[in-house]
This record gives C-alpha cells, sequence and structure tokens, in this order.
C-alpha cells in the first residue's frame, strides 16, 4: 500500500507546504488560497518524491528514437497512463507547476518535425505531413 501523503502551493505567499498529512475532519491550517496536491507513490530516478503538477524530463521515443521531452505529473486520477509513458525509471523531477510556471511556455511551444520523406516541416507530433501525405 502506498504512502498517502500531500503538499500545498499557498497562492498568496507564493510558498510550498510538504509532508502535510489530512485526515477526515481534522484541520491542517491550509487556507483557502491553496492549491492541494497529491504524492503519487512515485519516485524520481534520484529517490524524490513524485507529487501532482511536478514537471518531469525523460526520454520518449515518437517513432524517431529516444529523445528528451518535458512533461507534467497529472491528476492521481490519470496516474496508470502516465506511469506508462515513463515506465523505464530513468526520468526526473525538474520543478513544478507553481514554482517553476516558465517550464510552462516550453511545453506550449509547437515542436518543428521534419518529413523522412520529403523534407518538409510539420508542427505537430501525431499530424500527417501536409506537402506529401506521409505519416509522421
Amino acid at each position: 500500500m502506498r504512502e498517502i501523503k500531500f503538499r500545498a502551493w499557498d497562492k498568496s505567499a507564493q510558498r510550498m507546504t510538504t509532508g502535510l498529512e489530512l485526515k477526515a475532519g481534522s484541520e491542517v491550517g491550509i487556507g483557502e488560497n491553496s492549491v492541494i496536491m497529491q504524492y503519487t507513490g512515485l519516485k524520481d530516478k534520484n529517490g524524490i518524491d513524485v507529487y501532482e503538477a511536478d514537471f518531469i524530463s525523460f526520454m520518449y521515443d515518437h517513432g524517431e528514437g529516444l529523445k528528451p521531452e518535458i512533461g507534467v505529473v497529472p491528476d492521481i486520477t490519470e496516474i496508470s497512463d502516465f506511469v506508462n509513458m515513463v515506465s523505464d525509471g530513468s526520468w526526473e523531477i525538474i520543478g513544478n507547476i507553481y514554482e517553476n510556471p516558465e517550464l510552462l511556455k516550453d511545453l506550449m511551444k509547437p515542436k518543428t518535425y521534419i518529413c523522412k520523406k520529403c523534407g518538409n516541416q510539420t508542427f505537430t507530433k501525431y499530424s500527417i505531413c501536409p506537402k506529401c501525405g506521409e505519416p509522421k
């Protein structure tokens, strides 16, 4: 059975509080202006606890060989898809969406992919080339 832990981001103080134990009917001193994140039960390659909303760096193969990627750990209810994607255990935490919002900009940038057949540049991971129709 995995350990149940939480952390909270205080939006007003711009500060993360870790090591929270939330129990039914108990007060933990978390204000209305806080965002709660749950521990996933996973650790990164350095043994650091992984929480919802953490940024991770990992290698992923989109059919062109392994390439570095950055992702956000999803809500605990969607963790099984995340675990399947990064199952090799070589990933590491590089921040979280609250303390490192600049990393969100990297995730939002369109990535350029080059068609292997005609050399045209495409801008989505899963599209077909608009010039020759070759699947990505």
